[in-house]
C-alpha cells in the first residue's frame, strides 16, 4: 500500500512539474507575444496541455483515493486498538475482582480451618488429660487392690 502510494505520489509530482513548466512556457509566450508555431502546432500544443491536465487530474483523484484508503486503514486500526485497550482494561478489572474474591475465600477458609484445628487441639488436650486421669485412677486402684491384698494377707 505504501509503495503504491509513493509511486502515485512520484507520478503526480512529475506530471505536476510537466504541467507547471508547460504553463510557464505558455505564459511566457503570451507575455512576449511570440507565436513561433503554426495553428496546427498550436492545436497539438493545446492537446498536449489538455492531456497533461487530464493526466494530472486523474493522478490527483487516484492519489486522493489512496490517501482516503490509508486514512480508513489508520482509523480502523486505531478503533481496533481502542477496543483492545478497553478489553484489556475490563479484563484487568475483572482479574482484580476475581483476585479479591479468591483472597476473601482463602481467608474465610483459613479461618474455618484454624477454628477446626483449635477445636481438635482442645479435644486432643482433653483426651490427654482424661488419659492421664485414667492412668492416675488406675494406679490408685492398683494401689488400693495391693493394699487390700496386703491387709487381707496380714489379717489372716
Amino acid at each position: 500500500m505504501e509503495e503504491k502510494y509513493q509511486s502515485l505520489q512520484d507520478k503526480y509530482d512529475l506530471v505536476e512539474q510537466k504541467l507547471q513548466s508547460q504553463n510557464e512556457f505558455d505564459l511566457a509566450e503570451k507575455q512576449n507575444g511570440i507565436n513561433h508555431s503554426s495553428p496546427s502546432s498550436y492545436s497539438n500544443h493545446e492537446d498536449k496541455l489538455h492531456q497533461l491536465q487530464n493526466e494530472y487530474d486523474d493522478l490527483k483523484i487516484e492519489l486522493t483515493r489512496v490517501e482516503i484508503r490509508r486514512l480508513y486503514i489508520f482509523f480502523s486500526s486505531f478503533v481496533l486498538l481502542l477496543k483492545a485497550r478497553q478489553r484489556e482494561k475490563v479484563t484487568d478489572e475483572h482479574n482484580t475482582r476475581l483476585s479479591a474474591t479468591v483472597d476473601k475465600l482463602l481467608a474465610e477458609s483459613n479461618e474455618r480451618l484454624q477454628a477446626q484445628l483449635k477445636e481438635r487441639m482442645q479435644v486432643l488436650e482433653e483426651k490427654n488429660h482424661l488419659v492421664q486421669e485414667s492412668e492416675k485412677l488406675r494406679k490408685q486402684l492398683e494401689d488400693l487392690q495391693i493394699d487390700r491384698v496386703d491387709k487381707y494377707i496380714l489379717d489372716d
